[in-house]
């Protein structure tokens, strides 16, 4: 017989002995002979298939730490679950491990064999955890570099009229530009080199994974709130708003809302107070909390239908990007005390610049006898907004009740 034959055929000579046990709890005198022949057949036949898995077992070449673990029993344990078997209401375990590519089996049971199989994947965390906000603004590699000087125009010159041998009208273009310096994200963590171990599960490289997304998120989290201090090298669009320093976002260009921000006009309201005075931008993108998304998803139109239409493939609110960042607050919230809430244009108007390649290690030695492996990653990069004008703040005043958010 095979294994897989002697351990179906033990878990039905279990549940036999376990079935006539009950019985002979509860026959008549009458009945109890023929029950005890029964039971000492299913006994005997127990005792058959616990040898043949003996001779099976013994086959099989174990390690030092297997037997130290008693992943299998001895022999001589081999015996003894074979004469308790005889005994009535004794509890017989019999732990298996079946030596397997893609599961681990291990048992222990009173009257049957039950593997445990761990799955050969790993079930992620399901939702999104980096901002879009990373893929969509502008990157540039410069591995080795110390800081990113960016140039940009300020104001366009105009022409004018001028009377026959007279001087040209002189309007000249003004420029200026920002540097983006180094700052080094870290993300640091530990597993039991168990984790490693486990077959068809590769925890490796998920780790790997998991730590590149770590430092993406705190980027994306950056490029809203960072403060440009104490090692952050990172000029946030919000998160620093000292026209020294935030130079291609002035705060008078800001747009403020003196009553509630999400309303029906929210968005005639900021497309109409972006941009020069020749032409609407159209097409750009709003970063917000998910509260303000909430809100503009319950406005209604006069037949109680949804105001705006979402489209989910997309990420568009009535054909209109939406970027959503956890760095922003709600504009409700914002109502009561005043501040920023959301951001509006084209995202590719800041710049993340990276200066190294993604530095990932590994070592085994630092808690080595306690068999854990440590894993550590580092990015070096900055950021700044480098379009002037590309990006305006959404501001919600203090107002005495806000609504939405």
């Amino acid at each position: 017989m095979t294994q897989k034959e002697i351990k179906d055929a033990l878990i039905d000579i279990n549940e036999k002995i376990s079935e006539t046990k009950k019985k002979i709890e509860r026959a008549q005198s009458s009945e109890l002979d023929s029950l005890e022949s029964d039971l000492q057949n299913y006994i005997a036949k127990g005792n058959e298939l616990v040898g043949m898995r003996k001779a099976q077992l013994s086959s099989l070449v174990l390690d030092t730490n297997e037997r130290d673990q008693t992943l299998f029993k001895r022999a001589d344990e081999l015996e003894a679950r074979g004469r308790d078997l005889k005994v009535k209401d004794t509890e017989v375990r019999i732990p298996i491990k079946e030596i397997m590519a893609n599961q681990r089996a291990a048992l222990t049971t009173t009257s049957a064999i039950l593997p445990t199989f761990t799955a050969n994947q790993i079930n992620p965390y399901p939702f999104r955890t980096v901002s879009r906000l990373v893929d969509q603004v502008n990157w540039i590699y410069l591995n080795g570099g110390n800081e990113l000087i960016v140039p940009f125009e300020k104001a366009t010159p105009t022409g004018d009229f001028t009377a026959e041998a007279s001087d040209y009208h002189e309007d000249t273009p003004t420029f200026d530009n920002i540097t983006i310096g180094r700052g080094k994200i870290t993300i640091y963590f530990e597993i039991s080199e168990e984790m490693i171990k486990l077959p068809a599960l590769d925890y490796q490289n998920f780790v790997i994974g998991r730590m590149r997304e770590a430092l993406y998120k705190k980027i994306g989290q950056e490029i809203i709130a960072g403060t440009g201090v104490t090692n952050n090298s990172f000029i946030g669009i919000i998160g620093n708003t000292t026209d020294a320093t935030n130079k291609c976002i002035p705060t008078s260009s800001d747009l403020a809302f003196a009553d509630n921000a999400i309303t029906t006009d929210f968005f005639t309201d900021v497309e109409t107070n972006y941009g020069g005075d020749e032409d609407i931008e159209g097409g750009l993108s709003y970063i917000l909390s998910k509260g303000d998304f909430a809100a503009l998803r319950k406005l209604k139109d006069g037949n109680d239908r949804p105001y705006y239409d979402y489209d989910f493939i997309n990420n568009t609110l009535d054909t209109r990007p939406i970027i959503i960042n956890s760095k922003l607050a709600s504009s409700a919230t914002q109502a009561t005390a005043g501040g920023y809430f959301g951001v509006y244009g084209n995202p590719k108007a800041y710049t993340v610049a990276v200066f190294s390649d993604i530095d990932l290690r590994m070592s085994d030695q630092y808690k080595f006898k306690q068999g854990v492996v440590a894993y550590r990653a580092s990015i070096i990069c900055g950021g700044n907004t480098t379009s002037y004008l590309g990006l305006q703040r959404l501001k919600q005043n203090k107002i005495s009740a806000g609504v939405g958010g």
